[in-house]
């Protein structure tokens, strides 16, 4: 069994630069809504993007005053978060296009952003060494976690709702207990920083990539280490993401190529080309053989 990649159609971006009908500068950070029908994006140019995955027609959202760092979006499809270097973060009414409240405390910009399963609560992490809990429909701050050993690169909740994932610059992967008020457990990871990491549907696997160029799997129930696999990128690798089957991953690096990778059998399966730049996210779409990737949006499938 092979699989091989083929380049689709540009969705927001062409040879690294914004497409004449998207964002004005780069994209920076992206999501998808559960459902698969709509991509959210965030940008240097201070506007989310709505793009319908079926036609790519996007709408703008405007009001950050700087740049967006990363966008996370609630199980619903109701609410997306939002932050920016200035450390504000907003909540969006998707289908009103409008903000509902502005979110600020951090002392730092915020990089990362995660949402629980039932939708109520908001998690940003901030290069303040800070990872802070926020009630998405009150808008208020609800909890710190302070004493971080680095700043959070990160964030992701685990399919069952119990525990938060970090992934921070200068430490270990972190998972705090979401049902006993924030308790941590430790993984020992990487050599170096750990820029990001993502957890699988059904719960049995974590995945961790850094810049250390290793691609590390995790018993997410007890932080134990099931695998390393050694990679052949030639930068660091910046994302990772998990195929809803959790038998795949697609990994991101610095030298402009997503690989393709079989989980079990601790196997690279296939390339991806035609990047410019660094790969700064992959997401796999909800019930389609797609994955997409930024700095330069572009929409690959790929074949069995």
């Amino acid at each position: 069994m092979t699989r091989h990649g083929t380049l689709s159609r540009p969705v927001l971006g062409k040879k690294g630069k914004p497409h004449q009908s998207g964002h004005d500068d780069w994209v920076r950070a992206m999501t998808i809504t559960p459902n698969g029908q709509y991509l959210i994006s965030g940008s240097d140019d201070k506007s989310l993007g709505v793009w319908n995955l079926h036609n790519s027609q996007p709408e703008f959202l405007k009001g950050h005053k700087d740049l967006i760092l990363a966008v996370a979006v609630t199980p619903d499809g109701r609410r997306v978060i939002s932050s920016d270097v200035k450390g504000e973060i907003r909540v969006w009414d998707l289908a009103n296009a409008k903000t509902i409240h502005k979110l600020t405390g951090h002392n730092g910009m915020v990089t990362a952003l995660a949402i629980s399963r039932d939708g109520r609560l908001a998690f940003s992490g901030s290069r303040d060494r800070t990872i802070k809990v926020w009630d998405i429909e009150r808008g208020v701050e609800v909890y710190t976690i302070s004493g971080i050993a680095g700043s959070i690169e990160s964030l992701v909740v685990s399919p069952d709702g119990e525990s938060l994932f970090s992934a921070s610059s200068n430490g270990p992967i972190q998972e705090w207990d979401l049902t006993q008020a924030f308790e941590k457990q430790d993984a020992k990871a990487h050599s170096l920083t750990v820029w990001d990491v993502d957890i699988s549907a059904d719960n049995r696997i974590a995945v961790s990539v850094s810049a250390d160029k290793t691609v590390k799997v995790w018993n997410p129930q007890d932080g134990s280490l099931l695998s390393t696999i050694q990679t052949d990128h030639e930068g660091s690798i910046a994302c990772v993401a998990i195929s809803e089957d959790g038998q795949l991953a697609a990994t991101g690096a610095g030298d402009s190529l997503i690989k393709i990778w079989d989980l079990q059998r601790e196997k690279q399966v296939g390339t991806l080309r035609g990047h410019d730049g660094i790969i700064w996210d992959l997401k796999f779409v909800p019930h389609r053989n797609q994955i997409i990737s930024l700095l330069m949006i572009t929409r690959y499938g790929f074949g069995i």
